[in-house]
């Protein structure tokens, strides 16, 4: 029937047969109603039936590594150890009178922010790990104890002690364990590790800019080559 313009084209007459869809590989023949049947019905077909069946026993999955783990945690405290290092070259530059002066208004004093740096974050958050909750020490007990400079750069030396051998205990489960805090909350040991950082760093900050308020001069903070030797850069062993 032929098309008339301007009117829409009329569809197949009842009972025709339709054509079956071009094949492009046969030179634009038909392919023919049983091929478009069974390429229907293919189409139609689950792609479930068409995976490989199962194995009726499958290898066992490997558990998620964690993403921070004892290796690494070791790596990063050999870094701390440096900074450590650091840490004790701007603290000499602090005059012995001036360790519970006030440098910068309604900021602690040295003696004040060592005991909380090297008391509570450095010693008492790693321990804390190891045991599985945090005992942090009386800060003001601890600062009445400690009269002079010397008394206080012994108390750092034996809060890096301790803390340097809690943190060569740790664990890949401490480091992923809850740890009970006095602060009202828990968090894991990993988190734990990265509040000692976060906290340290900050607190270093204060006693650069104390020092530089009391005329001295802090050495740049990556100067790790003149360390004691015992807080310089490890040489790295090769194969």
């Amino acid at each position: 029937m032929r098309a008339v313009p301007g009117r829409p084209r009329p569809g197949p007459l009842p009972g025709a047969r339709r054509a079956a869809p071009a094949d492009p590989r046969r030179g634009g023949r038909s392919m023919g109603l049983t091929a478009t049947r069974r390429a229907a019905r293919l189409c139609d077909t689950p792609r479930r039936h068409l995976r490989p069946a199962a194995r009726a026993n499958p290898p066992p999955r490997r558990s998620p590594r964690p993403m921070y783990d004892r290796a690494q945690h070791l790596a990063t405290w050999d870094h701390f150890r440096q900074v450590h290092g650091m840490t004790l070259r701007v603290l000499d530059l602090v005059p012995a009178d001036q360790i519970d002066s006030h440098p910068i208004l309604n900021m602690r004093s040295p003696k004040e922010l060592i005991v909380h740096l090297y008391g509570t974050i450095v010693r008492d958050i790693t321990e804390g790990v190891v045991s599985g909750a945090i005992r942090a020490e009386d800060d003001v007990a601890t600062l009445a104890r400690l009269k002079t400079k010397g008394d206080l750069l012994r108390f750092v030396t034996e809060s890096w002690t301790a803390a340097d051998r809690a943190a060569g205990a740790i664990t890949d489960a401490a480091l992923q364990a809850s740890v009970k805090t006095p602060w009202g909350f828990d968090m894991p040991g990993t988190v734990c590790m990265s509040v000692i950082r976060d906290e340290y760093f900050h607190h270093r900050g204060q006693l650069y800019a104390y020092v530089r308020q009391m005329g001295g001069a802090p050495p740049m903070m990556w100067d790790f080559e003149h360390n004691a030797p015992e807080f310089r850069p490890r040489e790295r062993q090769t194969a």
